[in-house]
């Protein structure tokens, strides 16, 4: 996997840890969950980075 991708994947992680932690304070229950749709997405797309990645070095190699 590239460098980049591997940071931009762990860029996405701590993005989506950082908006979980906001979530849990707040007390607004349709904004609480909006945040946790949020992080998912944050983590499904460094899931996609790192598959996408992970196929075309399987391949490469």
């Amino acid at each position: 996997m590239k460098k980049s991708s591997v940071e931009r994947a762990n860029l996405y992680r701590a993005r989506a840890n950082e908006i979980r932690i906001t979530a849990e304070s707040m007390s607004d229950s349709e904004s609480h969950s909006a945040m946790l749709r949020l992080a998912d997405i944050y983590e499904r797309l460094a899931s996609k980075i790192e598959n996408e990645n992970g196929d075309f070095d399987e391949q490469s190699g």
